[in-house]
């Protein structure tokens, strides 16, 4: 549904050319040896959906309910009151803040998964990313163009720390043309997505932690206005000072990225691979 090949190759889900493949998308498949739909339903994606649900026989197994107690229990956004905050915490806070129709634009990180999952969107083109090129680096322009041509709404840059200094002089151009846009970097002094993988492949922890500099005086430094959120302080709170400045501004948030394996590589895929 809605499936690009670039994003999740076929041959890596479908490489035995055993799987039988219902394709519903705004446009005809790109196929090729590993890709080609049985059946294509095409046309507006949400239209199809609805005529189909009426016509499908409800059915349900002990697995699949499982799985969705799992992702309902466990992949929620949530607050939790740890510090440094969990990834579903900061998810949580921003989705308390925005409105339905403001704007998330993600970089490239660990905590795109995290969004991807957990944050509810309300309407077309509000949370914005480039799944599969990983373009490192690009939230924060992302955010630029978004606010450019949505004046009337917030527009939110979700960054790691890595992403966010690949390209973090573009502060200077949201100070130069005062482009009111927030970035919120999710700092875990390291690679985190990277480190994720790394465990996966039961490699060691090579090469991937570092150091930053101070996230607000880099950001006064440019111009924009910076926070640290400390223990024992909202996430919300702070991003509801940012956007009340109306200036360019960023907010370092510490996270805890340890759930990212147990949640990711065990819990979610124990349950998935019941099903299969």
């Amino acid at each position: 549904m809605g499936y690009n090949t670039v994003e999740y190759p076929p041959f890596v889900w479908n490489k035995d050319l055993h799987k039988k493949i219902v394709n519903i998308d705004f446009v005809d498949a790109q196929t090729d040896k590993y890709f080609n739909p049985d059946i294509e339903v095409i046309g507006d994606i949400s239209h199809s959906l609805r005529k189909l649900a009426v016509k499908i026989e409800k059915k349900t197994t002990p697995e699949f309910e499982k799985l969705r107690n799992f992702l309902e229990k466990k992949l929620a956004a949530k607050e939790e009151g740890k510090y440094p905050f969990t990834p579903m915490e900061i998810v949580y806070h921003v989705r308390k803040t925005l409105d339905r129709e403001d704007i998330v634009t993600l970089d490239n990180g660990i905590y795109k998964l995290w969004f991807s999952r957990l944050y509810r969107t309300y309407a077309p083109d509000t949370l914005l990313l480039d799944n599969a090129l990983a373009t490192m680096g690009a939230g924060l322009p992302s955010a630029l163009t978004a606010k450019l041509l949505n004046p009337g709404k917030k527009v939110l840059a979700v960054v790691g720390d890595g992403g966010f200094m690949m390209n973090s002089q573009e502060l200077e151009t949201a100070v130069r043309y005062k482009i009111p846009v927030v970035v919120l970097i999710v700092n875990d002094n390291a690679f985190g997505f990277i480190k994720w993988k790394q465990k996966n492949m039961k490699l060691r922890n090579f090469a991937l932690d570092y150091s930053n500099p101070d996230f607000v005086k880099y950001a006064e430094s440019y111009g924009a206005s910076g926070f640290k959120i400390n223990k024992g302080e909202h996430l919300s709170d702070v991003l509801r000072q940012a956007f009340s400045l109306n200036k360019p501004a960023v907010i370092e948030c510490p996270v805890d990225y340890s759930v990212n394996y147990d949640v990711f590589s065990q819990e979610l895929q124990n349950c998935v691979c019941e099903l299969l």
